[in-house]
């Protein structure tokens, strides 16, 4: 089992990784310092009294671990189950909105968005505050105005556990500008209890430049980020 810790030690914020294998049985994975990976192979060598403190911190939360009562983890993973459910339950509810609107409106547009961008990071569980670079892959349809967008936005950073969205919004075209509000599952880790449905608004304005599309900006809040983005829209 994968576990990690945050460690503060001379005034410096270090995230620590390791692999428990029993209580008294733990290998150190990774020490990162901001974006910088120390050597993990030489850092009893390099920083002792760092590597102790580490080691004592890592007995101690693998204790916690391997005592921690089963039964704590059964509301993680029926929550879990909830969620997925629950982004299920969209993804059906937008398909039956697509074939609605298709039926009653005249006029219909399918297009693609490829970008990139900048994210943010707060308030998120075991990651500290940090601006990640992020990529943007999404495809939607516009029947008259309202406009839904299925979107995969995961962010490209070393850092651990920083959010990788995927998920589906609805909203609203008024002159290029396009609010809209959806779910989106933020996959974190391998780790299903930091894995989580949240809520995101979205602020997108696209830029016609021919026929065939153009450029677009969007801002994305949700509880843990802040996002913007910006890049192609191709249009068909």
């Amino acid at each position: 089992m994968t576990l990690q810790f945050d460690l503060y030690d001379e005034m410096k914020f270090f995230t620590v990784i390791f692999e428990t294998v029993s209580e008294k049985r733990n290998l150190l994975k990774d020490v990162i310092l901001d974006e910088f990976h120390l050597d993990v192979c030489d850092l009893q060598r390099t920083h002792p009294p760092l590597y102790n403190k580490i080691k004592l911190k890592m007995g101690r939360k693998s204790k916690d671990y391997w005592n921690a009562p089963q039964i704590e983890e059964i509301p993680t993973l029926a929550y879990q189950k909830v969620l997925k459910n629950q982004m299920d339950m969209i993804t059906k509810a937008l398909f039956l909105v697509v074939i609605l609107l298709t039926s009653f409106t005249s006029f219909s547009q399918a297009y693609v968005d490829f970008g990139g961008g900048v994210a943010k990071v707060s308030h998120a569980a075991k990651v500290p505050d940090c601006v990640v670079p992020v990529m943007k892959i999404s495809a939607g349809y516009q029947f008259s105005n309202v406009v839904i967008e299925w979107v995969i936005q995961p962010s490209l950073s070393r850092i651990v556990n920083t959010p990788n969205y995927f998920g589906a919004k609805i909203g609203y075209n008024v002159h290029g500008f396009i609010p809209s509000v959806g779910m989106l599952y933020d996959y974190r880790s391998s780790d299903e209890s930091m894995n989580q449905g949240e809520i995101g608004y979205a602020l997108k304005y696209q830029f016609p430049v021919g026929p065939n599309g153009g450029l677009f900006a969007e801002a994305i809040y949700t509880k843990s980020s802040y996002q913007l983005t910006g890049g192609f829209n191709i249009q068909f």
